[in-house]
């Protein structure tokens, strides 16, 4: 499995030089589309036109992009590894949920998220992902019912402005960078994507969090799995 999403940068490579032996409907299908940054409650707009095309966010998940596109970039990767690799059938594809989730747990049967505990935060009282922390002031408690409530007007500042570098935080015990928040991953099932995302709370980024998605999303990316067989020489 790629030790980190797919960044910007990747994507780019892939949009330069595999787009050329698409078709223009081909073409199309695999575009960025950049107005998913224009996102309620947050303030995304300013990345809208910089954000996939900027040096400064080349090592950021690439995001906003379609299933197709992210199919199209596997067939793309698998032929040039192909190449290079004349002695070993390749296979590039989107993870099911299985396997994602495999990954994620990082060898820990029991995990709950990728560094194995079940807490969000180190023994320092950082945060250990890239989610949308929830502020404890803004957690009341109804008089009627007596149950716990959220004031949305304080739920949505105590989060990264969107995501963040695909080495942030600590890898799981496998290698693997930002399993959990951060961009959420697509699977080889279009419309589901695991993990959760920066725009995601802390319940919905673990390493059994489905999530789904319709159309390109500025909290959705992917990391495709490699598997690799060698040609028999008998």
């Amino acid at each position: 499995m790629s030790k980190y999403e797919i960044t910007n940068q990747q994507y780019r490579e892939f949009v330069n030089e595999g787009s050329q032996n698409l078709s223009k409907d081909e073409v199309e299908k695999v575009k960025v589309d950049s107005s998913g940054w224009k996102i309620k409650p947050y303030y995304g707009e300013p990345l809208k036109p910089d954000y996939f095309t900027h040096p400064a966010y080349n090592n950021y998940p690439v995001v906003n992009i379609p299933y197709d596109g992210a199919l199209k970039y596997c067939s793309w990767l698998q032929q040039k590894i192909q190449k290079d690799n004349p002695g070993f059938i390749i296979t590039v594809k989107l993870p099911s949920r299985l396997e994602w989730t495999y990954a994620a747990m990082g060898g820990r049967s029991d995990a709950l998220y990728p560094w194995g505990g079940n807490y969000m935060r180190d023994k320092n009282g950082k945060f250990l992902c890239n989610f949308n922390h929830i502020d404890e002031s803004a957690i009341v408690r109804n008089k009627q019912t007596g149950e716990p409530e959220i004031v949305k007007s304080l739920a949505n500042h105590k989060h990264e402005f969107s995501t963040v570098n695909v080495g942030a935080y600590f890898p799981n015990d496998f290698g693997l960078y930002n399993m959990s928040g951060n961009a959420a991953e697509m699977t080889d099932s279009a419309g589901v994507c695991m993990g959760g995302s920066w725009q995601d709370f802390g319940g919905d980024v673990s390493v059994t969090s489905k999530g789904k998605y319709d159309k390109p999303s500025s909290s959705v990316g992917f990391r495709p799995i490699i598997i690799v067989k060698e040609i028999s020489k008998n």
